[in-house]
């Protein structure tokens, strides 16, 4: 707690989280959270349990809430912070907690789509709404068409694959994609965030043209950060999929 308040008052954030040690099985091990990018949306984003608030931002925040929610407080809280001043990733191992949802990730990761939650997307979605109206990001549902013939594209389509330490799965995926037979031009961007189990030099170990091989400059991008990077390079198509 002192090294976090520390870090608190010398970066003057109004939120500070840290990596911590987590406790599964009766089993330790490291459990590193990602950097907090200026804009993120998602309420899932995990913090870990230890949050430090600076007590005015804290109190300015709560004062400007204005929805009494019954499951998207804490998230409304945090988007009300983030309006006002930074939040801070510590990347330093400074406690240990006790997980107690041992579910594989991939049994946790379509909880948001269980029908007995959807009062809690709702509630989460409208200070999500809320929060981009405060910001000036929200964008009222009239959109113009889009006409793609006015830009001339490469490549009618992309397949993005953001990817990290998948030497088990990688090749299968990129020769499933290059296999497709198609009567148009595609080609696949992989999005690859610092591998380090030999994932990058399996990559690296094909030589078909159509594979872009991106390793970003920022060593901290999740998964939406890395899709992003692969949508706006130069080589992407018209159309993108996943």
């Amino acid at each position: 707690l002192d090294r976090m308040l520390q870090i608190a008052a010398d970066s003057g954030a109004g939120m500070v989280y840290a990596d911590h040690y987590q406790i599964a099985n009766n089993e330790k091990k490291n459990s590193p959270v990602i950097t907090y990018q200026k804009g993120s949306l998602r309420d899932d984003f995990n913090f870990g349990s230890v949050l430090i608030y600076k007590s005015d931002r804290l109190k300015k925040a709560v004062a400007n809430m204005e929805t009494e929610y019954k499951f998207a407080g804490i998230y409304d809280l945090r988007l009300k912070v983030s309006q006002q001043s930074e939040i801070v990733h510590i990347n330093e191992y400074l406690y240990t907690e006790i997980e107690n949802d041992t579910r594989k990730s991939g049994e946790k990761v379509f909880d948001y789509v269980d029908p007995k939650n959807r009062e809690v997307q709702i509630e989460m979605e409208k200070a999500c709404t809320e929060h981009l109206k405060k910001i000036g990001a929200y964008l009222a549902p009239n959109f113009r068409k889009v006409e793609f013939d006015q830009v001339n594209f490469e490549y009618e389509a992309s397949v993005i694959i953001p990817v990290r330490n998948r030497i088990k799965t990688i090749s299968d995926a990129i020769k499933s994609v290059l296999s497709q037979k198609t009567n148009f031009k595609f080609n696949l961007i992989i999005v690859d965030n610092y591998s380090t189990d030999g994932t990058t030099e399996a990559i690296d170990k094909f030589t078909d043209e159509r594979l872009i091989h991106v390793i970003p400059e920022n060593k901290e991008l999740g998964i939406g950060g890395c899709w992003n990077a692969g949508v706006h390079h130069p080589k992407c198509g018209k159309f993108a999929v996943q």
